[in-house]
């Protein structure tokens, strides 16, 4: 599924101890047969779950920030709320598994996302 458009994020996924998850969702993120993590963004001070599917990016490491490409997998919802640069959370229901902001609209195919460099340079 292409969605209605691709944003890239970095995001840092939460540890149980911090209301986050018990495992790490993990590449290959377009598995062939299988729908892939699809979680929900929500814009911080904002209500509305924004779904998405992670399409590339690295496997995440908690409480370590990273870079990845999501598609906007819902027509007809208001994806304008992704603008460079805003705060969002990653929900599955209503716990928040990680935290992060917009970096732009998608340009760089994922094969070529990687860690933040400020954080973990490329290997």
């Amino acid at each position: 599924m292409d969605g209605v458009g691709r944003v890239t994020a970095e995001l840092t996924f939460l540890p149980r101890s911090k209301g986050g998850r018990n495992n790490l969702p993990m590449p290959p993120w377009s598995a062939a047969g299988g729908a892939g993590y699809m979680p929900h963004l929500v814009v911080e001070g904002g209500a509305e779950y924004l779904g998405v599917r992670i399409v590339g990016g690295p496997q995440p490491v908690f409480d370590e920030p990273a870079v990845f490409e999501l598609i906007l997998m819902c027509p007809g919802v208001d994806y304008s709320p992704l603008v460079t640069g805003v705060a969002v959370t990653v929900r599955e229901g209503s716990r928040v598994v990680a935290r992060g902001r917009i970096l732009g609209r998608a340009k760089t195919p994922p094969q070529e996302l990687h860690r933040t460099a400020s954080n973990n340079p490329p290997q």
